[in-house]
């Protein structure tokens, strides 16, 4: 059987704070809180303005990687103006546009 150590020695008493220490420590410790709540204010609006700044930034891209596909797509339709040519076999008298002749005044 184990024998349990008892201490016999005085209880050592320690001086109680002052009431002004008590004070001074409250103080100290609703001005650490304070900056401590104004510190994480401030962390929360960065990191939400992070998070829009991500999420502008993914449309960016989203749109980056569909522009190629759009630009493949676009097809310029051009339409052929015809040309005005006289037939030189009938002396300049009709004129040939576009494959169709009619004659001049």
């Amino acid at each position: 059987m184990r024998r349990k150590s008892v201490c016999t020695c005085a209880a050592l008493t320690l001086p109680s704070p002052a009431a002004d220490d008590i004070n001074r420590r409250a103080r100290l410790l609703d001005n650490e809180t304070r900056v401590l709540k104004d510190e994480n204010q401030r962390l929360s609006l960065e990191q939400q303005g992070q998070k829009e700044k991500v999420k502008d930034n993914k449309e960016k891209i989203k749109l980056n990687k569909q522009l190629p596909y759009l630009v493949g797509n676009v097809v310029e339709v051009l339409e052929q103006v015809p040309e005005v040519r006289p037939v030189a076999a009938l002396g300049g008298a009709l004129l040939e546009l576009g494959g169709r002749v009619a004659t001049q005044t």
